[in-house]
């Protein structure tokens, strides 16, 4: 799972070198695609560190039936892909009768995940057992779990700086789910923007956008942005990215 962050630094540092720079229509256009492959990096990086985790062969929605992995994939794909294609606003599944799970059903489920929360959507898995909540807990996609940890976030206005208290694993799919409500907090506040990082352990080149996108907004309205409590390998990548400036303090 470390791999991950390998791929996501590398994507990050090229977003946010464009960002940085100012750049024309084609370097931020270049910027995109890079945005893609570290989210296709931090994708294989998942995926490689649950086979690792949990080898080969799957059970998978059925008490009796036995699949490998990739055959238990293409037993999911066409029926998940047929609801997606319903155009549904919520989407469950119930693992009731799912012992195992590898790395390519994963990936079916953080894709559809991926692409209910890109039509505002929620993807949620119900009754799992405790061995398959691990895995989504190893996997950092426990937010999808029913009861599972959420990517809450909390706001404050004090002496006309807005505070925003960020919790849990800030990765594409989690800050997806938070986008949206951060950017109105955003646009409608005339001052000094501050992160509170403390409690987040992991970031993604998502979040990273999400930071370049509170810092201009803020300049916009004549304020600054910043984070604060950074944790040292959030504060890493940012510090490679040569957006140093952007942190205000670290544990």
């Amino acid at each position: 799972v470390e791999a991950a962050l390998a791929g996501l630094q590398g994507g990050a540092d090229q977003l946010l070198a464009v960002e940085a720079l100012g750049g024309d229509a084609a370097a931020l256009e270049a910027g995109a695609g890079q945005v893609q492959e570290a989210h296709a990096a931090e994708l294989a990086g998942v995926e490689g560190g649950v086979a690792e985790l949990l080898g080969d062969p799957v059970d998978l929605l059925g008490a009796a039936d036995q699949f490998g992995d990739t055959v238990a994939s293409q037993e999911l794909k066409l029926p998940l892909r047929a609801e997606l294609d319903r155009q549904p606003t919520n989407l469950t599944c119930n693992f009731k009768d799912v012992t195992y799970i590898g790395s390519a059903v994963l990936r079916l489920i953080f894709e559809a995940a991926r692409e209910l929360q890109r039509r505002n959507g929620l993807f949620r898995i119900t009754h799992c057992s405790p061995d398959i909540q691990r895995v989504f807990a190893l996997t950092g996609m426990d937010h999808l779990v029913d009861g599972g940890q959420c990517p809450a976030f909390t706001h404050e206005i004090k002496d006309g700086t807005l505070r925003i208290f960020l919790q849990g694993r800030m990765d594409a799919l989690r800050v997806g789910e938070i986008r949206s409500d951060v950017r109105k907090i955003l646009s409608t506040h005339r001052g000094p923007v501050r992160f509170d990082v403390g409690a987040v352990p992991y970031a993604a080149s998502a979040f990273v956008h999400l930071c370049i996108d509170a810092s201009k907004t803020a300049k916009s309205h004549g304020a600054n942005f910043g984070m604060e409590k950074v944790v040292p390998e959030t504060a890493h990548i940012f510090r490679l990215a040569g957006l140093q400036s952007l942190i205000l303090s670290s544990i």
